[in-house]
């Protein structure tokens, strides 16, 4: 339900302009991403727009399903999600970045089971996570360097 993602990124290179990703798994799960990054002199951008879909989760076979389950598909966590974020990032010389990012993600209806003892759900309706982050990275002396970070996370159902 929570937790923290650290995501270390290489910086952008300059082979193309944009990138068109599709990932599909098992059980109907897909991805498809669009991206674009590209490094300048002095600054980078990158942005990203994405759509997950999947119709649940395979369980394995060691699954022992209560009564409501069938001991197969375990389809109480469908979900059709679409996100956009970017960010750029400013270099003053060698030794300092400073950036900025943003993303937003959504869901139209995100249905949660109310048990797995029992057929009801729950509903949320407009799910959203929302974040933004600014930063700095630099070298302060020949051995000493720092990097501070301030972030915003928030969310809406």
């Amino acid at each position: 339900m929570g937790g923290v993602v650290n995501l270390l990124r290489a910086p952008p290179n300059n082979h193309s302009w944009m990138q068109l990703e599709t990932i599909f798994k098992r059980n109907a799960t897909n991805t498809i991403s669009i991206k674009s990054a590209r490094r300048f002199q002095d600054w980078s951008y990158r942005v990203q727009a994405a759509r997950e879909y999947g119709e649940g989760m395979v369980l394995s076979r060691g699954f022992t399903p209560t009564p409501f389950e069938n001991g197969g598909v375990r389809d109480n966590n469908t979900k059709e999600q679409w996100s956009l974020d970017g960010g750029v990032d400013l270099y003053a010389g060698e030794f300092h970045r400073f950036g900025i990012t943003g993303g937003y993600t959504m869901m139209a209806d995100k249905p949660i089971p109310a048990s797995v003892y029992e057929m009801g759900y729950r509903m949320y309706k407009d799910w959203a996570r929302y974040q933004a982050t600014a930063m700095w990275e630099g070298i302060l002396s020949g051995s000493l360097g720092g990097n501070a970070m301030l972030y915003l996370d928030g969310g809406q159902d």
